[in-house]
């Protein structure tokens, strides 16, 4: 009977450890040029939950030797995701967007720009702590005010400043929650996509999307989404183009 407990719990440790995917393979494909063979090791440490900065950055490249620039930018931006003050992350970001068609960095109304600026800085686990962190302080700043004695006056200040700290992380969380769940950022992964004023193929097509071109879904009718560009145009793209590289993680 202990035999078998054993050879249970033995069972359980070997299963999580021969689920891991040997990357080192990965690093040698992508060294010696074999760039498919690179993508398909990454993509099975991804799919085996080995997900980090590192991996999506390295996947990222794998996919930009490859000319496949629309999913190297949703692994760069999955990699910056987990490491939003990586320079290289951004600095190859930068790169693919420069050979995109839609050339605007900016966000087109404030809500977004919130989002993106907390993007840039922190992780969404980050900016939840720290806004955890300060409700607990402000909270703690209340009781010692309306307790008497000589701390309550410099408590009183406190709560003021704290209270309106705690309302811009509020508001900086909630931006980013809102946009990451409600308006969803996608990227264009076809080689060329046509932009229709409506959703489905019979309606006037404004313009083409190339791969790397960034979007944010704001309304879904059937196959065919509605996206809007950081230069502030709108229209209906079919879904099947898109990746969501924010989704799931």
């Amino acid at each position: 009977m202990k035999r078998l407990l054993w050879l249970i719990i033995l069972l359980g440790l070997a299963v999580p450890i021969s689920a891991q995917v040997d990357l080192n393979g990965a690093a040698e494909a992508y060294n010696g040029g074999d760039f498919q063979t690179a993508i398909e090791i990454y993509e099975l440490a991804n799919a085996a939950n080995q997900r980090s900065a590192a991996l999506f950055y390295n996947l990222g490249n794998a996919y930009f030797e490859a000319d496949l620039n629309g999913y190297a930018m949703v692994n760069y931006l999955r990699a910056l995701y987990y490491a939003p003050r990586d320079s290289d992350t951004t600095l190859r970001i930068a790169r693919v967007r420069s050979e995109s068609t839609v050339t605007s960095t900016t966000s087109p109304n404030g809500f977004l720009q919130l989002a993106n600026i907390t993007y840039r800085l922190m992780t969404l686990r980050e900016l939840s702590i720290i806004a955890i962190l300060l409700w607990f302080t402000l909270g703690t700043c209340v009781v010692i005010a309306n307790l008497r004695g000589r701390w309550r006056i410099d408590a009183i200040a406190t709560v003021g400043v704290m209270g309106a700290i705690f309302a811009l992380v509020a508001v900086l969380l909630f931006s980013r929650i809102w946009v990451q769940y409600q308006m969803p950022p996608a990227v264009v992964v076809d080689q060329s996509i046509p932009v229709y004023s409506g959703s489905d193929t019979s309606y006037l097509t404004l313009f083409d999307l190339t791969e790397a071109s960034e979007v944010w879904v704001t309304e879904r009718n059937g196959d065919f989404v509605k996206v809007l560009l950081p230069d502030g145009r709108r229209g209906w793209i079919d879904e099947v183009a898109l990746i969501y590289p924010l989704r799931g993680l």
